[in-house]
């Protein structure tokens, strides 16, 4: 919530991300699952500091030793993300894509 929720870091931008990318792989007929990696917020080396997403944006605020990505914050609250994967899941194993 530091960052716009629809710019790089923010709530929408994780959730709309993670959407086009489920959409667009559950369109892909080999394709054989989808694993979201990421499920909750974690703590790394303490000189961590966003890595690649921080030499792109520059005006991103991210907190050091934190990987930020998951679809739970580090303290276990439900991002936005975390409904649209849910959600997108749902309607994938509603249309029969394995």
């Amino acid at each position: 919530d530091r960052n716009p929720t629809d710019a790089h870091g923010g709530f929408d931008f994780q959730a709309d991300l993670l959407r086009t990318h489920i959409r667009t792989y559950g369109e892909v007929d080999d394709l054989a699952g989808i694993l979201v990696w990421n499920l909750r917020d974690f703590g790394v080396a303490p000189s961590f500091n966003g890595g690649s997403v921080a030499e792109e944006v520059s005006d991103i605020d991210l907190i050091p030793g934190l990987n930020e990505k998951g679809l739970h914050t580090y303290t276990g609250k439900p991002k936005p993300a975390a409904r649209v994967v849910r959600d997108e899941f749902a309607a994938l194993a509603a249309s029969g894509a394995p």
